[in-house]
């Protein structure tokens, strides 16, 4: 596991790309999710602060793609809101 950190940070370091971010973020949820079960299970609280800072960076890595998709789908500004109503499903009648 420990060369699969040293390849990834190489790759970050020579040839930064924004998608990088997009898949760390990923990473570090599915990290966070292992590390949530595994405090489920029993292993010792000392890994309590490291799942918070897991869970504080993938949401600092993934926001801004969040941020950007949702200017995507909305043109940069917020969606009106039937269109928003529409697109979660509720009806226009309230």
């Amino acid at each position: 596991m420990g060369s699969v950190v040293i390849v990834w940070a190489v790759l970050r370091l020579t040839g930064p790309l924004a998608v990088h971010g997009l898949l760390d973020g990923v990473a570090r949820a599915l990290f966070t999710a292992w590390m949530a079960y595994a405090l489920a299970q029993g292993v010792p609280g000392a890994l309590w602060p490291f799942l918070g800072v897991e869970a504080a960076w993938g949401v600092a890595q993934s926001a801004p793609w969040l941020r950007a998709a949702t200017r995507r789908r909305t043109g940069g500004r917020p969606a009106p809101a039937p269109a928003r109503d529409a697109a979660l499903g509720r009806s226009a009648k309230r």
